[in-house]
């Protein structure tokens, strides 16, 4: 034991013995040795319990750092005995005893650093949620410039439950502070909010800024702020208190609508916006017709637009000409709905109608029964519209068996009851007839119809 008493007061005065590879590598080839001696020794032998210096144990181990203090005091006792156990007392076992004991105290050294640096990092960062993980791993630790095998190093890792990060405790700042952000983000002290409002203004959107004359537009703030009221002057003479209004233009022009922005306990103007809105004049859709022949159901249309707007005629409900002036012919009994829709340039649409009634079916006016007797009393056919009309026109008179019997286009020149290609007179009977004429739209128009040839 004096050997060893010798040893400790050298290294706690300072003494520093030169090192000696040689002889730490024999006492590397020892350690196991040592090891296993120690544990046949310890092996299946149970000190009793005693209450009172379990107390006084766990008084002295306080925390979990103060545990491993005393786990590497025991290690280091442990160590410093197995070599008195197991070097020869000599001069070379003298260093190599000095050399132990300096490595020793080197080691304790660094872990009292260890721990305090450990505890500072406890005492001002370690939250509720942090844990404390101490590891004891066997690392090759370089001493005075060479390393050696099978030293005992301690690291400590603190984590935070979130962020997750390490803090090396040979490392640690002196100011005690640690920070906890993942590497490569910004800091919480790099985050300034900014809750700057949107500067009160009056803006506005309207659905439309080009519309035709009676269409409805809808005006839209792009703020509206509480303690705020909505002024509309929409440049026509009308105006509204509405935050979203809406407003029909029923003349054309271009107009001026000013949306102000107002206080409410003061009625100061706080913002104002200015927007214009074309206005475009409706076409004119306007009909004129007239009746060319008394009695005739041949009626002329007229629709009084400009040249350049596009017009459309419909009857009954039907397509029938795209002209500006039109003719038609109503031939059933009834009132009949002519409409014209027109369009102008500028896209914008009208529409009117004329409802004429009709009293009896028109078909030409053509009698039903003739008498070619060559009394001066009915002796020729005819349909008399024929005669009125100054048209085009082709008739056809056809026996039931489909033969042609008469064809004229002079309304002088009437059927006489005669078979044209034979001159003689055809026998009493029932005959068809037919008459294509061109209208005024220069559109063909077809009658039909039978008439009796009475002897």
């Amino acid at each position: 034991m004096n050997n060893i008493d010798k040893i400790v007061r050298e290294a706690l005065n300072g003494y520093e013995a030169p090192f000696d590879s040689a002889m730490w590598d024999k006492v590397s080839d020892q350690l196991s040795p040592m090891e296993d001696a120690f544990r046949d020794t310890l092996e299946n032998h149970e000190a009793p319990y005693n209450p009172a210096a379990w107390s006084a144990i766990k008084n002295k181990i306080g925390s979990s750092w103060s545990l491993f203090q005393w786990l590497g005091g025991a290690a280091a006792i442990a160590l410093i005995a197995t070599a008195v156990v197991f070097w020869p007392a000599n001069e070379s076992s003298q260093n190599a005893d000095a050399n132990l004991a300096l490595t020793v105290q080197n080691e304790l050294a660094e872990q009292n650093d260890l721990n305090n640096t450990a505890d500072i990092a406890i005492d001002n960062d370690v939250n509720a949620n942090e844990t404390i993980a101490v590891e004891a791993s066997s690392n090759n630790q370089a001493f005075n410039g060479s390393a050696h095998e099978n030293s005992i190093t301690f690291s400590t890792r603190i984590t935070p439950s979130t962020p997750q990060a390490e803090t090396d405790s040979s490392s640690a700042p002196e100011d005690n502070s640690h920070e906890f952000a993942e590497p490569g983000l910004p800091k919480e002290d790099d985050f300034i909010e900014s809750s700057v409002a949107d500067p009160l203004n009056a803006e506005f959107k309207a659905s439309a800024y080009n519309v035709c004359s009676g269409t409805t537009i809808l005006f839209n703030p792009k703020v509206s702020t509480a303690g705020t009221n909505h002024v509309w002057n929409f440049g026509d003479g009308s105006s509204s208190g509405l935050t979203n209004p809406s407003h029909n233009y029923t003349a054309a022009g271009i107009f001026t609508v000013v949306h102000t922005v107002r206080e409410n306990n003061s009625n100061t103007v706080l913002a104002s916006e200015t927007q214009t809105v074309t206005v475009n004049a409706l076409p004119s859709a306007l009909i004129a017709w007239n009746q060319p022949v008394e009695n005739l159901p041949t009626i002329n249309f007229n629709a009084l637009t400009e040249a350049t707007d596009q017009v459309l005629w419909t009857v009954d409900g039907a397509v029938v000409s795209d002209k500006s002036q039109y003719q038609q012919t109503l031939r059933q009994k009834g009132e009949h709905v002519i409409e014209l829709s027109v369009t102008n340039a500028q896209g914008c649409k009208q529409a009117s109608k004329e409802v004429i009634e009709i009293e009896e079916d028109y078909n030409l006016f053509a009698p039903t029964v003739f008498t070619p007797n060559f009394d001066g009393n009915n002796d020729v056919f005819i349909p008399v519209a024929l005669t009125l009309l100054d048209k085009k026109f082709e008739m056809f008179i056809y026996d039931i068996e489909g033969h042609l019997l008469f064809q004229t286009n002079n309304a002088n020149n009437a059927w006489d009851g005669r078979d044209a290609r034979s001159h003689v007179d055809a026998e009493q009977g029932v005959y068809v007839w037919f008459v294509t004429l061109i209208n005024e739209n220069g559109e063909q128009e077809i009658y039909r119809g039978q008439v009796l040839l009475a002897r």
